[in-house]
């Protein structure tokens, strides 16, 4: 999960057109130098044709074989096309250039989470955490694999972290995400008063049907069900 910041509608407008400008600008020529070539890959990216970002990524990283973002940008782009083993061979990369970059240990612990390999993303959550204790992505996927582990004591002390270190900017969304996952942990450890109070947190209109994922709607009915308020 991804800490969530609130954003002004004006700046989102504001880095749409700078980004459509710089786009056509640099789509105007053939690139030529090492800056032409990672501007593209990057203007790419955020526009979501990722073959294309990396295809300008890797001439870069030809010319500047050294600079670590090249590479933690093009895992970035593998992973989101679901080519994990090219993904996890560039964050490699990355942390062989620069070992003390947390954001690498988490974006390669997210990476092996959905190659289901958790005790690899357990390792890289842990050694994330060490260099930024106050690493609040760290937490929620560790938190996370905790709980597929089932070791929902380790997970709920976490959450708990996790709550006390987010910014107070975070959206609705992210806090509605890390409170339902500790109500998950409190139902798991059979504390089902403070799994309702953490679900008291959550905005009302979040339960509605159509706002509510299905595993949602499942963990609150086994809730009602467990403590006897159906």
């Amino acid at each position: 999960m991804r800490i969530i910041r609130k954003t002004s509608a004006v700046l989102i407008l504001y880095r749409a057109v700078v980004c459509a400008v710089l786009m056509s600008v640099l789509l105007a020529g053939c690139a030529s130098t090492p800056v032409d070539y990672y501007s593209r890959a990057k203007m790419y990216h955020e526009a979501g044709q990722l073959e294309k970002a990396i295809a300008d990524y890797t001439q870069f990283i030809l010319l500047n074989p050294r600079y670590a973002h090249a590479y933690y940008n093009r895992g970035r782009a593998y992973a989101a096309l679901g080519k994990y083993d090219r993904a996890i061979t560039d964050f490699d990369q990355v942390l062989a250039i620069r070992p003390q970059l947390p954001e690498a240990y988490v974006t390669r612990a997210d990476t092996y989470r959905n190659m289901s390999q958790f005790d690899r993303a357990l390792a890289d959550y842990d050694k994330a955490i060490k260099i930024n204790p106050n690493y609040a992505e760290a937490y929620f996927g560790r938190a996370e694999i905790y709980a597929i582990k089932g070791r929902h004591d380790l997970a709920l002390a976490d959450y708990g972290r996790l709550i006390d270190i987010c910014p107070e900017d975070i959206t609705s969304q992210t806090n509605r995400r890390i409170y339902l996952s500790r109500a998950q942990a409190y139902y798991h450890l059979g504390e089902y008063d403070k799994s309702w109070q953490d679900i008291g947190r959550v905005p009302v209109w979040d339960f509605r049907p159509g706002y509510t994922l299905l595993a949602d709607q499942k963990f609150l009915q086994a809730l009602r069900v467990a403590s006897g308020r159906e």
